[in-house]
C-alpha cells in the first residue's frame, strides 16, 4: 500500500481533503470537502509575509515539467491554500492532482481533482481529469459517474463515450454499453455530416474537431479526405484530429499524407500534418 505524502513546508500544513458521501450511482455528484490548515509560523517574517498564490502556482508548474514532483506537492498545496482568486485555486488543485498521480497516489489524486469539480462544476475538462484518477484508482463506478458528467456537459467528447461504453462492459453491463455506444455512434455520424456538407467553415471545424475523439479508421479516413478542404483552418482541424487518433490506424493514411503534404501549401496546414505523422 503506498504511503500518503504529508508536507509542511513554510509553516503551511498540506491540505486536508476528504470525500464525504461518494457518488453512489452514475451521474450523481460526489460530495466533498477541504480544508486547509496553516501551522504556526516556525520562519522568520513567514506570519507577516502572506504567500503569493499565482507564484508558488507558477512554480508547481515548472517543478511538475522538470519531474521534481514532491516540490510540485508542496508548491501547489500552498498556492490551493494563498489563493484568493477562485480560477487561480482551482488551476493549483488540478496541478496538484497531477502531481499526485504521477507520484501513484491515487486518493490524493483524486481528492484534488474533486476540488477542481467543485470549484468548476460546469467544466467538462474537470470531470475528465476526475474520471482518469479514478479509473487509475480502479473506482470504476464513480469513473462511469464522471465520464456522465463529461458527455452533460460536453455532448460530442467521442472518446467520454467510448470510455463508458468498455467500462460499462468491464463490469458486465452490456445493455448500457450498447446504449452509450448508440448515443456515440450517432454523434460520430452528425460530425461526419458535418464536415462534409457544412457551408460554414467554423462548423466544419468544429466537426473535425469533434472526431478527434473518435478510434477507428473509418473516421480516419474521413479525415484524411476532409484535408483537401479549401479552408485551411478546416484542414489543420482535420491534422490535429488525426493526430488524437494515431495515423498509423490504417495503414493507407500515412501514404495518403505524404502525397497532400507535397501538394499543400499553407504552413499552418504543413506544420499540423507534419505534427500528426510524427505522432505515435
Amino acid at each position: 500500500m503506498r504511503r500518503a505524502l504529508g508536507h509542511a513546508v513554510g509553516g503551511l500544513a498540506l491540505a486536508c481533503v476528504a470525500c464525504a458521501g461518494g457518488c453512489k450511482g452514475r451521474g450523481e455528484t460526489a460530495t466533498t470537502t477541504a480544508t486547509a490548515t496553516t501551522a504556526p509560523a516556525t520562519a522568520a517574517g513567514s506570519a507577516a509575509q502572506p504567500a503569493d498564490a499565482a507564484a508558488l502556482y507558477k512554480s508547481g508548474k515548472a517543478a511538475l515539467a522538470d519531474k521534481r514532483l514532491r516540490e510540485a506537492v508542496d508548491a501547489f498545496t500552498r498556492a490551493t491554500i494563498a489563493a484568493s482568486d477562485g480560477e487561480l485555486r482551482a488551476n493549483a488543485w488540478l496541478g496538484l492532482g497531477a502531481a499526485y498521480g504521477e507520484l501513484g497516489d491515487h486518493a490524493h489524486e483524486i481528492a484534488a481533482y474533486e476540488q477542481v469539480t467543485v470549484l468548476r462544476p460546469d467544466d467538462a475538462d474537470g470531470w475528465r481529469v476526475l474520471a482518469e484518477g479514478m479509473a487509475a484508482a480502479g473506482k470504476r463506478d464513480r469513473q462511469a459517474a464522471a465520464l456522465e458528467h463529461v458527455i452533460a456537459l460536453d455532448a460530442d467528447d467521442l472518446s467520454a463515450y467510448l470510455d463508458l461504453a468498455g467500462l460499462d462492459v468491464a463490469v458486465g453491463k452490456a445493455d448500457e454499453s450498447k446504449d452509450v455506444y448508440l448515443r456515440y455512434e450517432g454523434r460520430r455520424r452528425d460530425a461526419m455530416l458535418a464536415l462534409g456538407k457544412a457551408k460554414d467553415p467554423a462548423v466544419r471545424v468544429a466537426a473535425a474537431e469533434t472526431l478527434g475523439g473518435a478510434r477507428d479508421a473509418s473516421t480516419a479516413r474521413a479525415l484524411v479526405l476532409a484535408l483537401t478542404d479549401k479552408d485551411a483552418r478546416v484542414r489543420v482541424a482535420c491534422a490535429q484530429s488525426l493526430s488524437r487518433i494515431g495515423v498509423d490506424i490504417d495503414p493507407q493514411i500515412r501514404p495518403a499524407l505524404k502525397a497532400l503534404l507535397a501538394k499543400e501549401k499553407d504552413e499552418r496546414v504543413r506544420a499540423a500534418v507534419q505534427e500528426a505523422s510524427a505522432a505515435r
